[in-house]
């Protein structure tokens, strides 16, 4: 194990042995303890191999005991046929362990002759091993692959994949599994030209060196339908959709402005009983009440269909005087819902447009009067493209805020002239099912430019059982939506209207005192612009029978498109019968009004009066049927001074709800007291019954 006379000390044993030696003039004692499987370091992670597996690996533990030579010791450890065949050429090392890793001797060199190495001058003694070098690919830490996604139709950047360090030998480089169709790697370097879509999947680029030891990068690639395609499907939906959302909502804001200047022309009081502001809130409250027996319900729906109108001090709303002469100021709200659906071969969608309208006006005098409305509007549309290979679902939502000063004028004869113009600010939102993954929703700003104008001229003027009135209406408007930067492209909608329709009743009083009061209506109307476009015949009729004493009325009405260029489906019917009490509120009262179909108008509804404006019972302007009814029976109360009505109610709504009520309803003289208590049932489909009881109080003073 030494070299006597000299300061080499050689380990080559495999047994265990301790010794004394006089090595350079000092007596050394030594102790070598060969190690072997578990007890010997592991070379992992040291850039250097020992041979062989853990099993066969040769450490010797060299123990010096006592002070060594100042110069150090000679130590050589001899190199086994099986050590040289793993090193496969590359020159064996002496290797020290110094608590945490193997390192290579300082001066050790190889002696072939002798199958040994050795390194002079060793101070520090620890275990020591024959190994050679043997690195393990390394990729560069500064590099790093991340998701890679790619289009259909688009030739990629060629990219060069990272080059391990490292390793023994050259290095063999591999990436799994298969490339995209249309994309290929020459080497390091991946380039090509995507053909289809391709869903994310992970690959591994692997560099592994003679001694198959390996290093691995994962990342991902993706092949993704063109930009392109995707904004102009977009923009196809934006086409479709807007121009009928913009009309729709404009005719809306038009609607309620009208119906508001029809009430002040035909003298009507302050609200729909005269009580004022609190009493309209009051009305409208209590037209609301199912839905807020529900509980939960939104805005939306509390707003639907509703309208009030009260005025604010200064007398009536005719003219622009009360006593005193002083200008009466009517503030106004309304609220509605419309069903909109468009169908061609490439798309389909439907949906609901929300719109809350709040405005005041004031008479000016001379028939004038003017004011100023603010609406909110909101749609959703579900729709299907069926344009491509596969058919592709998502949701086009719009919101929007607008304003519109109004004017109307009319004349003694009962000729009238309006004009409005709006101004809106909103967004657009789409989420499209095969887009949302990869660009989430796509969202933009918009705006809205309008007008309308018309006028009626009563052809026969004076109070006469005759009455035919020729009416004239035009509107446009401008939506515009900005360029997201993303998938939705700027675009301009523009939308015009021209209506001219001529409408006459005549009251024929009957022998018994009757009277029955026929009407017709006959209308052209012209779509352009963007959207549905065309010309078009819209019709309308209906009769209305009221006896001699006026408690029992019976209305039909009806009205429809009769035709148009883009087939447009429009139509509506809706009636009604009504039993009232004698003046005083005692007797007998039955009230039954059905609809069917979309009662209101088509075109904006300019005009409270004739078939086309009678609002159906449920407000709503969804196509199906509906049916309200009561029967009651009024009795005095209050020693003769007021009046108890015990009733029953039936409710149809139009998509599908049944409700019944049993209720009584106690009233004090004008209106002054009112109380009503309700005990219900309500039935929703395949629902739980649901039951509940009501009371209403109203105090005006």
């Amino acid at each position: 194990v030494a070299e006597p006379g000299d300061t080499r000390i050689l380990a080559s044993s495999s047994q265990e042995r301790e010794a004394s030696y006089r090595i350079a003039g000092a007596r050394v004692r030594i102790r070598l303890v060969p190690l072997s499987g578990e007890a010997a370091p592991s070379p992992e992670g040291s850039g250097f191999s020992l041979g062989g597996d853990a099993a066969t690996r040769e450490v010797v533990d060299v123990r010096v005991m006592g002070a060594a030579p100042s110069s150090g010791l000679h130590l050589c450890l001899s190199v086994s046929d099986g050590l040289l065949a793993d090193a496969a050429g590359r020159e064996p090392v002496l290797l020290h362990h110094d608590g945490e890793r193997w390192t290579a001797v300082a001066g050790s060199a190889y002696e072939p002759e002798r199958m040994r190495v050795c390194a002079p001058g060793v101070v520090v003694f620890s275990p020591f091993a024959v190994g050679y070098e043997d690195t393990r690919p390394v990729f560069p830490d500064d590099f790093t692959l991340t998701g890679l996604v790619f289009t259909v139709d688009e030739a990629i950047e060629p990219m060069t994949l990272p080059k391990a360090t490292g390793g023994d030998g050259d290095l063999d480089y591999s990436l799994s599994p298969s490339l995209p169709a249309g994309l290929t790697r020459d080497g390091w370097l991946l380039s090509g030209t995507p053909e289809e879509e391709f869903d994310e999947t992970t690959y591994t680029w692997t560099a592994t060196d003679i001694d198959e030891e390996s290093a691995a990068l994962t990342f991902t690639i993706e092949v993704v339908a063109a930009v392109g395609p995707a904004r102009a499907r977009l923009k196809a939906i934006n086409e479709s959709i807007l121009p009928e959302v913009s009309g729709a909502s404009w005719a809306s804001a038009m609607e309620a402005v009208s119906r508001r200047l029809g009430s002040a022309a035909g003298g009507g009081g302050s609200g729909a009983s005269g009580e004022g502001l609190s009493g309209a809130l009051a009305g409208f409250m209590q037209s609301n009440e199912q839905a807020l027996e529900e509980g939960g319900v939104s805005w939306k729906e509390l707003w639907s269909g509703q309208s009030f109108a009260a005025g604010l001090g200064g007398g009536g709303e005719g003219e622009g005087g009360g006593p005193g002469g002083g200008r009466s100021v009517t503030v106004w709200g309304a609220g509605e819902r419309r069903s909109l659906s468009r169908e061609t071969p490439s798309l389909k969608w439907s949906g609901d447009l929300f719109a809350a309208h709040l405005g005041a006006d004031a008479g000016f005098g001379s028939g004038l009067r003017g004011g100023l409305g603010v609406s909110w509007f909101e749609s959703e549309m579900d729709y299907t493209d069926h344009g491509g290979e596969e058919p592709v679902e998502g949701v086009h939502r719009s919101r929007m805020a607008s304003v519109q000063p109004y004017v109307g004028w009319t004349a003694g004869s009962g000729s009238r002239l309006w004009g409005a113009v709006g101004y809106g600010s909103g967004e657009v939102e789409i989420v499209d099912e095969a887009l949302r993954e990869r660009f989430g929703r796509q969202e933009s700003d918009s705006g809205l430019l309008a007008a309308a104008a018309g006028g009626a001229l009563r052809l026969s003027p004076g109070g006469g059982a005759l009455r035919l009135d020729l009416k004239g209406e035009a509107q446009a408007t401008r939506y515009e939506v900005d360029d997201n930067g993303d998938l939705i492209e700027g675009l301009s909608v523009r939308t015009q209207r021209l209506r001219l329709s001529a409408e006459g009743a005549r009251e024929y009083v009957l022998a018994g005192g009757g009277r029955l009061s026929p009407s017709a209506e006959l209308g052209l109307r012209w779509d352009g612009g963007d959207g549905a476009t065309g010309a078009g015949v819209e019709v309308g009729g209906g009769v209305s029978w009221s006896a001699a004493d006026g408690r029992v009325t019976l209305e039909a009405r009806g009205r429809a498109l009769a035709a148009h260029r883009s087939d447009l489906d429009e139509w509506g019917i809706s009636g009604g019968m009504m039993l009232a009490p004698p003046a005083n509120g005692r007797g007998l009262s039955v009230s039954v009004e059905p609809v069917w179909g979309s009662a209101g108008s088509g075109a904006v509804r300019l005009w409270e009066e004739g078939v086309a404006g009678r609002r159906s019972p449920s407000g709503e302007r969804s196509r199906g049927a509906g049916l309200d009814a009561e029967l009651g029976y009024g009795v005095g109360a209050f020693g003769g001074f007021g009046l108890a009505t015990p009733y029953l109610r039936y409710r149809q709504a139009q998509e599908g709800e049944r409700r019944y009520g049993l209720g009584w309803r106690l009233a004090r003289p004008a209106g002054a007291f009112d109380l009503n208590l309700e005990a219900w049932r309500r039935e929703r489909g395949t629902d739980r019954p649901e039951h509940g009881l009501s009371l209403e109080l109203r105090v005006s003073w």
